[in-house]
């Protein structure tokens, strides 16, 4: 079930229960509701024992906020409940019911004697109903029976909670996402059982081009014929969860039900990169979600054709990946590509292959289409992908750098006769133009199984491409919090940073760059910790690095978050420019169960809109 079962309780039976202290921690939330116009929240929680009010700080900006705060409750009986209030900091409003994000009841003999560590939906402040919209709360509770608020007793009560954790998290098992992309060929769609296997996987996300028609009987819309036809291939133990659309694109992401409610955060925007650029011919649509502690992105996208267009190509991956960045990240300033978890690219690209002397011709010659046609029936793919565009241009780190894809032992998908398996017009070279790719920014990587091509589609003049990713680390251990004083910190401390082969940002061939550090783990604050300006320099060693100080102390934590480092170039006529980011995993830097100074050298890629 979606939330386990109460264990046995500190008082099953026993009709006039002691009083004693409740520790509590409020840890984190995840997929809390958007109360603000930017897309996020400002959240706190407060909650109220006796004559006595409790308040964490507040949050800005974030749905998954971390809020580390530990209340000692005294003179709490076991039979009490309390009420976890979520509130949406809001300085522009009076009313205070549009800012009530939900409350979590704490049942108090739901806690058993060793303590509890769990995630509690959040429900809806009037109707009291569950819902997977408004997120959840991360507490840990324990219950001294008597004396004063023991704090050594409640750490060691903590920590063994966390070690029962940690051992159920190294067990967990990935969560398994059927990923699939189809140009339709703005054809009704036949019988698509040979691209999806009804009801296999815990989750679907497939992505459409082309996918404009005129409505079947008993749909007033293509897009509700579209997810008819979907929800018949994935079964009806499948719901959806989200489909957006675009103008011919579109993206459903469907889960079995007992999954649903470890979905939250469910989040879409487009972006086009068409005509004039709000053309919606062209561009991409995406959906973002956290499934438990995972932030995955899934990105639907239709590049530019023609056999010449690459360098077109890879500034509509660039303009999409920054684009749909501006509103689907949590962390302002955060790049896309290093403020999710997960980043999955799919549809049709429309990367060719360069086979022989073609060119930039659209029609290759009737020799070299034979030879490619030879290649397929032999099954010989490593020749054909030799020429491949993508490959080369990810190669030469002109698009989708950090980005991986699963090893293709499949024909080229474009461009096939209707009505054929694998016949291909001689009008067009063959070609590998839908792909999926994906990156990662966990320990634990994503295990791809496929891809693998539909041969028995055959509506469209593209064949269905479908993996089946397995996605990692979808459970963190929970927090430490940091205190600054008398308790556990976290200090990460620079000793030497320097930045080389700086691009040209300025008129006198030169940059003036300086460094911003932005993560989830830092406290957050108008400005974001930065370096000073390293003035006409296109190598740069800079002196005066801010120390951080992290949120979170303890190191099993802290392995699952990164350092974003932001590198600018200051413009004293307009607003500064980017230069790029560069990432740093702390599982890179900080060795499992450490608690004590560790050190470590890095040497990163700086990365520039994708």
């Amino acid at each position: 079930p979606p939330h386990p079962p109460i264990p046995a309780t500190l008082f099953p039976t026993d009709p006039d229960p002691m009083s004693g202290t409740l520790h509590l921690r409020v840890a984190e939330a995840r997929g809390l509701r958007i109360a603000d116009r930017n897309g996020s929240s400002d959240p706190y929680i407060k909650f109220r024992h006796g004559g006595t009010k409790y308040r964490t700080g507040e949050v800005h900006e974030r749905l998954n906020p971390i809020f580390g705060h530990d209340f000692a409750i005294r003179k709490v009986k076991g039979d009490e409940s309390l009420d976890l209030g979520i509130w949406d900091t809001d300085k522009k409003f009076i009313s205070k019911g549009r800012d009530h994000l939900g409350n979590v009841r704490l049942e108090l003999k739901s806690i058993p004697e060793e303590g509890l560590t769990t995630w509690c939906p959040v429900r809806h402040h009037k109707t009291g109903e569950v819902d997977p919209n408004l997120g959840s709360l991360r507490i840990v509770a324990w219950f001294q029976k008597e004396g004063k608020p023991d704090l050594a007793a409640r750490d060691k009560a903590f920590n063994m909670l966390y070690s029962a954790e940690k051992k159920a998290i190294a067990e967990e098992k990935p969560i398994d996402v059927f990923v699939g992309t189809w140009n339709v060929g703005n054809a009704p769609p036949g019988d698509i059982s040979a691209w999806i296997s009804k009801g296999k996987h815990s989750v679907y996300v497939l992505g459409a081009q082309e996918c404009k028609y005129d409505p079947r009987e008993g749909f007033k819309k293509c897009e509700d014929d579209w997810k008819n036809s979907l929800q018949k291939a994935v079964g009806e133990d499948v719901e959806l969860v989200k489909l957006a659309s675009f103008g011919e694109m579109r993206i459903a992401v469907f889960c079995k039900k007992e999954v649903r409610p470890f979905i939250t955060n469910v989040k879409s925007k487009t972006e086009a990169t068409g005509i004039a650029h709000v053309v919606n011919n062209k561009g991409g649509v995406a959906v973002s979600l956290k499934y438990k502690d995972a932030s995955i992105v899934f990105i639907n996208a239709h590049l530019a054709a023609h056999q010449g267009e690459v360098k077109r190509r890879n500034s509509d991956v660039n303009e999409i990946l920054n684009g749909i960045a501006k509103t689907l990240v949590e962390v302002p300033k955060n790049s896309l590509q290093y403020d999710f978890d997960h980043v999955v690219f799919m549809g049709d690209l429309n990367y060719r292959l360069d086979f022989g002397d073609q060119g930039d011709k659209k029609k290759p010659s009737k020799e070299l289409f034979e030879k490619m046609c030879e290649c397929v029936k032999s099954k010989k793919f490593d020749e054909l992908l030799a020429s491949d565009q993508l490959r080369r241009e990810m190669n030469a780190g002109r698009v989708f750098s950090g980005f991986v894809e699963g090893k293709l032992e499949h024909e080229p998908t474009f461009k096939v006769l209707k009505n054929e398996d694998f016949t291909y017009n001689k009008e067009r070279s063959p070609a590998y133009c839908d792909r999926i790719l994906w990156h990662s920014n966990t320990q634990k990587k994503i295990v791809c199984d496929g891809p693998n091509a539909a041969l028995g589609v055959t509506t469209s003049d593209h064949k269905p491409v479908g993996c089946v990713l397995s996605i990692p680390g979808i459970t963190k251990p929970g927090i430490l919090p940091a205190v600054q004083k008398n308790g556990p910190s976290c200090h990460i401390v620079f000793e030497k940073l320097q930045v080389n082969a700086i691009p040209k940002m300025d008129a006198n061939g030169l940059a003036d760059p300086y460094v911003e550090f932005i993560s989830d783990i830092l406290p957050i604050t108008k400005k974001p910790p930065t370096t000073e300006v390293v003035p006409l320099s296109l190598d740069a060693t800079f002196e005066k690095i801010p120390g951080l100080v992290t949120t979170v102390a303890n190191a099993e934590r802290l392995r699952c978050h990164r350092i974003v480092m932001r590198i600018m170039d200051r413009d004293k006529m307009n607003a500064d420019d980017i230069i790029g980011y560069a990432s740093l995993e702390l599982h890179k830097a900080i060795s499992p169960g450490d608690s004590n100074t560790s050190s470590t050298a890095f040497r990163l890629p700086v990365i520039s809109r994708g």
